[in-house]
């Protein structure tokens, strides 16, 4: 979901300075309506805005705490349904925000040519949507910091070799975090490459970093992991043993192989270490 912004605005930083704090709606601080773009008079030709006009609107109806989105109000209320089921669904199944406001955006061509589109800097925040209503507001998480997109971050850094560390730790101003900073360290890094670019644009979406941090946290600990021998034999290429085993059959485990040597996440009665006997017999048939 796209909030409807224009160049001259958000490069001064009006959109993410007012979801950093100055934006007001009812009193609430990060806090604005979402409002969908007027309806098309039917065989009516809507002239072009000037540029300079549209501006002051956005920015007047910015300090009233509302934000323009590029869409029509029945696509607004089904796209804001959608976004407030599946935010709900992924905080009660992971336990984790998943819904932001992503702010800059970075563009470029593969080599396949495909076109790839990523956040940089991503302000947890949360739809509520009025069914009665069909309204939408958009409400920033306070107890929840802005965060880089650290996932763009490695990418580029392991396929492209960019430095975008400054996701990492982003730069802090006087509204908040200082996002036309972030946006100029990214463009002076991409300079050189063609069919990239920066865009100066916000949308409201779902982004999940499970696999990522996932990963990063192995790839962070793997020595300290592959300590283990159950964890190195399971990393390992090719298995080989340690140690000779001997086989022992199943009707001579008990005989063989102290229980008491066994290593066991609780302690076992006397009887449950007998369960390999107890198995064979009811195999065979033996009440026990």
């Amino acid at each position: 979901m796209r909030l409807a912004t224009e160049r001259r605005t958000t490069s001064r930083g009006f959109i993410w300075a007012s979801i950093d704090g100055g934006m007001t709606s009812g009193g609430a601080t990060g806090t604005g309506d979402l409002v969908p773009r007027p309806e098309p008079l039917e065989g009516a030709v809507a002239p072009k805005p000037d540029p300079e006009q549209l501006r002051a609107a956005r920015l007047a109806e910015l300090a009233r705490g509302r934000l323009q989105v590029g869409m029509l109000a029945d696509d607004l209320v089904a796209r804001g349904r959608h976004l407030v089921s599946e935010a709900r669904i992924g905080l009660e199944e992971g336990g984790a925000t998943t819904l932001y406001v992503a702010v800059g955006f970075l563009r470029w061509i593969d080599e396949e040519g495909e076109e790839r589109l990523a956040p940089l800097v991503l302000y947890p925040a949360r739809l509520e949507l009025d069914r009665r209503r069909r309204t939408l507001r958009l409400r920033r998480i306070d107890d929840e910091d802005p965060v880089g997109n650290v996932t763009l971050r490695e990418k580029v850094r392991s396929d492209h070799g960019l430095d975008l560390s400054i996701l990492d730790a982003l730069p802090q101003d006087d509204a908040g975090i200082d996002v036309p900073a972030v946006l100029t360290t990214v463009r002076e890094a991409i300079r050189q490459l063609p069919r990239w670019e920066v865009l100066e644009e916000a949308h409201v979406g779902l982004f999940t970093f499970t696999k990522f941090l996932m990963w990063r946290d192995l790839r962070d600990h793997q020595d300290a992991l592959l300590e283990s021998d159950v964890v190195s034999r399971i990393a390992a290429t090719k298995i080989t043993p340690s140690q000779t085993i001997e086989s022992v059959a199943p009707e001579e485990l008990d005989a063989k192989v102290d229980a008491a040597t066994l290593p066991m996440v609780v302690g076992a009665s006397p009887a449950r270490r007998s369960q390999p006997s107890v198995v064979d017999k009811s195999a065979a048939g033996v009440e026990t």
